[in-house]
């Protein structure tokens, strides 16, 4: 890529010292630092000042000639000192935006840069021209400031404009700004922290004629990296107000789409290719500094949007599963206050029970059988090994601990002695060499293929990524001169499968991430690609690996592509091998709350793996330097592979791991009649509904209801199904359901309960009239009190153990649940997927739709990627229409109401309808007709039957299928946008959230099949 960036910026690969010479002063007022401030006390000023980490990377690799930038030394009068990763993460933002900018303006004679959220950046001082306008719009007293710091005469060109973010309303009244002027937008960490105004932004762009737009951004709130980037931008002044709003490259690009802009959208790793330019450039780049943490710039730039309808191209595909994750790997403890931090290297010895750790320069015994460190660090002896990380040991025999290379905590390399450890008295030994040594390195991988010999693979030495093989036996080193080998690497996994050894994933030699899988035969002495059948990993690196029951596990890792939280980070698989082929079983990871409380955040990237039971792993160290945001060091923990019971977990795996449902607050009466239930879409709405949120605990509900009786469904699995029922009703004490569900006494059943009516074979639900003791406490929002004064159909306290998962089916009344506590994930379908479920009655033979026989239901997969995922957590209200297939899990132990009304006059129900589930009275004619037909279809001969069964069918979708509710479009409603940076209306909610289904049709289904009096249990 050609980066000489305008008259002041010369190509990076020949750089030569910098402009600014040694101990030259800089701009008088040059920024200090921060400084500590009341939050209380902040102002947009202070929002400046928060910048100071950005403005100190990107200096420090001006300073270490990344790039040259005569200006943005002046903004910095004391350098302080930077982590190399966090200059990388600004060379690379340079060579996008920058890069971007010269690419615009190279063939342009006349026209304006407009950079929204500059900062101190200097692309648009480096950029302007005579004929080139080029503006940096920030807040006023940022503006101030860096306008005080540049050294006149400014470039020709160069405009500073103050404009607050929350002032974007007025963009259109900037002075000399020309709308017919070809113009380039730079919008820099802009869209993220503000919803109403950056709306106002976009429209604003939208009416230019010749314009484009490039942008870097953050994204990915909800993982652990995310929320640690959340909570320090908000710590520091500068929230990201919007960014839940839009948390996914698929928000981003809805969000352009609403106000009419066409904007390619990936994440920085993707747009970059992590170096955008040639092998001599990558090169000079890694000679620049010692560096070993590359997967801290991975998760830096897979958190990080860049948008561009400069640059063209197919956007990368993440490798999906063919079918939804059966399995489970559930993280259910931690070890508390056990840190490894990164690099260190773990060996088992199982006849002792000890697995071995050596990190930095200290050894850690873990007892195997309690999973459990030993206390202390035990002395060792002989010539211990330096400090080091990132290093690699394998057993060499019973007794025996090898230890080959690493680095230090700089990145320098350590040296390529063999150090061998004596177990069992722990001295240590330099083991005499006789033939060539291996290059010293790190990253590398080794593993014992038999007694006394080790297998070396790759590493990294110095910025050079190596793809040799080893043997090492008795002090005695031999290369591997093999016609075929892997491709270089370092950072990749490899274990020990049936006597062969397994290769997996790693960074290649250009950087790139990897994917392969490669088997070494030690019998042969050869290597062997894998070629997979099926799912594919997405490329990764910095995971880790270990060999069980049912195959090799595959934990974690840098894998550069968009997370959207949920319940853990981390994507697991296992592999097995046959011969030249593979096989890969996506597995749903589930992280549980940490021993003694505590959160349930990982970031399980350099740690490592190693097995101590059957199906039962330990986690050791790992974690990630995240920029300024801060550091997040691991727990270890124990790990659980339930290959027997998946137990409803494949719900967010299933899906797209994120909600996919408009949240809205502070709704009226007036908006969700006129607006919001007339689209009939499902929406999660905040409201008060009483104190019952607070107070429905265990102690009070037992003290109000506990003489009560109940009839509860009772299950064995996790997962209650209707075809076929694998459920019982039992009666019992409301106090033993509150103890079997909320305390969870019983783990091996599971409990789920709903109210029914005074005479549950004749009344329908009613919650105020038969619990009287707690009615009180629940009360219908004030936008719902015209759904009760017209009549509510039924009203029904639910109760659910953890983990209880609801099949699949739909209600023919609208409704509304109201989570009380716990969190329940709720998988919903349009009504126009009844053809890929398998409904019989009101409920899906397939029953639990994300994890059934996909051979039986294939067609299920199809109904999955229309799905919507919502998380309902305590004060929610999720409102499902009619016909809208849903399907629940119990996350945690759960207690909610639900309440249905009918929206069409009574003749259209069935009157004994007691669960809504009853097919309407018209429909169910027609259904009655239909078995007629197939009776008639029957006689028509074999040869003439599908086309006269497919003609029929034509027939009635041409008819009725045709005679649809009519579309409710977004620009049809008057809306009235909110000024001010508070919360948006539901009007603007609705609109910002787009997500492309409020434009068009909904199909109100009017052929059903007939329904066997199934109760729905949400």
């Amino acid at each position: 890529m050609n980066t000489m960036l305008g008259k002041n910026y010369k190509p990076l690969s020949n750089l030569a010292q910098g402009t600014q010479k040694k101990g030259e002063p800089r701009g008088e007022g040059a920024y200090k630092g921060p400084k500590k401030v009341a939050r209380c006390q902040r102002t947009s000023l202070e929002d400046m000042k928060t910048m100071d980490d950005g403005i100190q990377a990107m200096c420090g690799a001006a300073e270490l000639e990344y790039f040259e930038d005569k200006y943005v030394k002046k903004f910095v009068r004391k350098q302080l000192k930077q982590n190399p990763h966090n200059h990388i993460y600004q060379y690379l933002k340079a060579q996008y935006l920058r890069g971007s900018v010269q690419q615009w303006a190279v063939s342009k004679e006349a026209g304006q840069v407009l950079h929204f959220g500059a900062g101190f950046d200097t692309c648009c001082l480096c950029t302007a021209r005579e004929g080139l306008q080029c503006y940096d719009i920030d807040e006023p007293e940022v503006i101030e400031r860096k306008k005080s710091l540049i050294s006149p005469p400014l470039p020709s060109g160069y405009n500073l404009l103050p404009l607050p973010i929350d002032a974007y309303g007025t963009v259109s009244s900037l002075p000399n700004i020309d709308t017919n002027t070809s113009t380039l937008f730079i919008l820099d960490g802009v869209l993220s922290r503000t919803h109403t105004e950056g709306n106002k932004l976009l429209k604003w762009i939208a009416t230019f004629k010749d314009a484009h737009i490039i942008g870097w951004d953050e994204i990915c709130p909800r993982d652990t990296y995310g929320q640690l980037m959340c909570a320090a931008r908000s710590k520091s002044g500068r929230p990201l107000k919007c960014i839940e709003k839009y948390p996914s490259l698929e928000a981003v690009t809805e969000r352009f789409e609403h106000h009419g802009l066409t904007v390619p959208v990936t994440t920085a790793y993707e747009r970059l290719d992590i170096f955008l330019c040639d092998v001599n450039e990558r090169t000079r780049v890694q000679k620049i500094e010692p560096f070993t943490d590359w997967e801290d710039v991975i998760e830096a730039v897979t958190h990080t949007v860049t948008f561009s309808t400069l640059h063209t191209g197919a956007p990368v595909v993440t490798p999906c599963c063919a079918s939804p994750p059966s399995s489970r790997l559930h993280f259910f403890r931690k070890l508390k206050e056990f840190y490894l931090g990164v690099g260190h290297s773990v060996v088992s010895r199982p006849a002792n029970d000890i697995a071995i750790v050596y990190h930095d320069s200290n050894l850690v015994l873990i007892d195997l059988r309690l999973a459990k460190p030993k206390r202390g660090h035990p002395m060792q002896s002989g010539a211990i090994p330096e400090g080091r990380q990132f290093h690699q040991a394998a057993m060499v025999d019973d007794n025996t601990m090898m230890l080959f290379g690493g680095c230090t905590s700089k990145g320098t390399p350590c040296d390529n002695k063999v150090y061998n450890l004596d177990t069992s008295t722990l001295e240590w030994t330099v083991q005499e060499v006789d033939t060539g040594l291996p290059l010293s390195r790190w990253r590398h991988v080794m593993v014992p293929v038999e007694e006394g010999t080790v297998l070396l693979f790759g590493g990294t030495n110095n910025g050079v990524i190596l793809g040799d093989s080893w043997y090492y036996k008795s002090g005695v080193w031999e290369k591997h001169t093999l016609e075929t080998l892997p491709p270089a690497r370092h950072s990749a996994s490899l274990t020990v499968s049936s006597g062969e050894c397994v290769l997996h994933g790693g960074m290649g030699a250009d950087f790139k991430l990897l994917n392969d899988t490669w088997v070494f035969d030690p019998k042969t002495v050869t290597w062997r690609e894998i070629t997979f059948a099926g799912w594919v990993p997405s490329p990764r690196m910095s995971h880790a690996a270990a060999v069980g029951t049912h195959g090799i596990l595959v934990l974690g890792g840098s894998t550069a592509q968009e997370r959207n939280g949920g319940v853990g980070d981390a994507e697991a698989f296992l592999i097995t091998i046959d011969g030249n082929k593979g096989f890969c079983k996506p597995l749903y990871v589930e992280v549980g709350i940490a021993e003694g409380g505590g959160g349930n955040s990982t970031l399980l990237v350099k740690h490592s793996l190693i097995q101590i039971q059957p199906n039962t792993y330990l986690a050791l160290g790992g974690g990630s330097h995240c920029l300024s945001y801060g550091t997040f060091w691991n727990q270890a923990r124990i790990a659980v592979l339930d290959m027997s019971s998946a137990a409803g977990k494949a719900f967010t795996a299933a899906t797209r791991m994120s909600d996919t449902v408009p949240r809205l607050e502070g709704v009226t009466e007036a908006q969700w009649k006129n607006l919001i239930y007339p689209k009939r879409q499902p929406v999660v709405m905040k409201a008060d509904f009483g104190p019952c949120v607070d107070k429905w605990n265990y102690e009070y509900l037992r003290s109000v209801m506990g003489g009560r009786e109940a009839s509860v469904s009772i299950c064995e699995s996790p997962r209650l199904t209707f075809h076929p029922r694998n459920y019982k009703f039992e009666v019992m004490s409301f106090e033993n359901l509150l103890k079997q569900t909320i305390l969870n006494e019983n783990s091996e059943e599971y409990y789920y309960y709903r109210s029914v009516g005074k005479n549950m074979r004749k009344d329908v639900a009613d919650f105020w009239s038969t619990m009287p003791e707690i009615a009180g406490d629940f009360k219908a929002p004030q936008f719902l009190q015209s759904v009760k004064e017209a009549g509510v159909h039924s009203s029904a306290l639910r109760i659910a153990s953890k983990d209880i998962v609801i099949w699949c089916h739909y209600d023919i009344t609208d409704g509304c649940l109201f989570q009380i506590s716990g969190t329940k994930q709720v998988l919903l379908f349009p009504p126009d997927e009844i053809g890929n479920l398998y409904i019989e009655g009101s409920s899906s033979l397939a029953g639990d739709v994300t994890s059934c026989d996909y051979t039986k239901y294939p067609l299920v997969q199809k109904a999955l990627k229309k799905s919507r995922l919502v998380t309902l957590k305590p004060g929610d209200i999720l409102f499902i229409p009619a016909l809208w297939f849903h399907s629940t899990w119990a996350q945690e132990a759960s207690v909610g109401i639900n309440i249905a009304w009918r929206h069409l006059g009574p003749e259209a129900y069935e009157k004994n309808d007691l669960y809504g589930n009853k097919d309407l009275v018209t429909a169910q004619a027609a259904l009655k007709t239909m078995e007629k037909v197939h009776s008639l279809m029957e006689q028509v001969p074999e040869y003439y039957r599908g086309f006269y069964a497919r003609k029929i069918a034509s027939d009635i979708e041409q008819k009725h299928f045709g005679a649809l509710t009519q579309p409710i479009k977004l620009d049809d409603i008057d809306v009235e946008e909110n000024d001010d940076e508070g919360p948006a209306s539901p009007e603007d909610q609705w609109h910002s959230h787009n997500l492309g289904v409020f434009a068009g049709t909904l199909a109100e289904i009017d052929v059903q099949r007939a329904d066997d009096s199934s109760g729905n249990e949400d």
